[in-house]
């Protein structure tokens, strides 16, 4: 079957005349195979979108709000076009009347869309017409495929076999994807590249990691111990509030305070955002009402 496969896949590169759009302006990129002029155009929109969402920020304060007005409200905020895929969610049992409660500081529109979604177990993709509100299910079985150069990672040292580095790659990116552990995500490797068909979320780890993994190649040895690498998709900005929770220090007394209240007022000493994962808590039995007793002490934020 995998032979059949990869036939299939060069005779598909041989016989069909591919765009490919570069994706990065780093030197060594992923590439996105697309298989026509009309695809190419709906890949720019595709990246068009993505990029509004990384770059529009807006807050939220939503209190028992059916989701669709939730929805509407963001689109409105980040100017983004945001649709139901109401097939999915019907396919599922989900009423899109379903109420969410969250309270967010100003963030970057995918990481918004991200946390509200959460709430209610559901995700979201983006294609040419904007952001689609779907299942994870659906998510998961429209898969992107790209391909990544490695040839200046896998010419010496222990990443020269590159099945080692398919190894690194899905033992750390989004593991329950991986077909080897029953998921639709694959990954195989042709001469110089590694062909990834893995959720857009999970395109932006793996080219992350990538970087990473690049950066510390060019380290000399000695420098290996105390140089940790962030693989972190926003990269500096998760680096920055890291280090701010090492250094801030706040005295604090908490005697049977909600959780929701300790988390505000947390934020707000230490001008840090910080978001109360209610549906993720839930899980585990605690809510935001749960109470906190915390003697005082003068300890760092983290």
């Amino acid at each position: 079957m995998r032979a059949f496969l990869w036939t299939a896949l060069l005779v598909s590169f041989t016989a069909a005349p591919l765009m490919a759009q570069q994706e990065s302006s780093d030197a060594i990129g992923p590439i996105t195979i697309v298989p026509n002029q009309a695809s190419q155009s709906s890949l720019a929109e595709v990246q068009r979108w993505q990029e509004k969402l990384q770059s529009a920020t807006a807050e939220i304060d939503f209190i028992e709000t059916p989701l669709s007005d939730a929805l509407q409200f963001v689109s409105e905020q980040i100017d983004v076009p945001i649709r139901i895929d109401q097939r999915a969610l019907d396919d599922v049992g989900f009423d899109i009347e379903t109420e969410v409660t969250l309270k967010t500081p100003q963030l970057a529109a995918n990481t918004l869309l991200q946390l509200l979604l959460r709430e209610v177990s559901l995700t979201y993709l983006v294609d040419s017409t904007g952001v689609v509100v779907t299942t994870w299910e659906t998510v998961e079985s429209r898969l992107v495929r790209r391909v990544y150069p490695i040839g200046d990672l896998v010419h010496e040292g222990p990443l020269s076999d590159p099945d080692y580095l398919i190894k690194v790659i899905t033992s750390t990116v989004e593991i329950p994807l991986w077909e080897n552990v029953g998921g639709p995500a694959s990954m195989n490797h042709y001469q110089n590249t590694l062909i990834v068909d893995q959720t857009d979320e999970a395109h932006r780890k793996i080219e992350s990691l990538l970087a990473r993994l690049r950066q510390v190649k060019q380290q000399p040895s000695d420098a290996y111990a105390t140089a940790a690498l962030s693989v972190h998709p926003l990269g500096d900005q998760a680096k920055d509030v890291d280090a701010k929770l090492n250094s801030v220090r706040v005295p604090i007394e908490f005697i049977e305070v909600p959780l929701e209240d300790v988390t505000e007022f947390l934020a707000d000493i230490s001008e840090i955002p910080i978001h109360l994962d209610g549906h993720g808590l839930s899980d585990i039995g605690i809510h935001g009402d749960c109470t906190i007793t915390h003697r005082p002490s003068r300890t760092s934020m983290r």
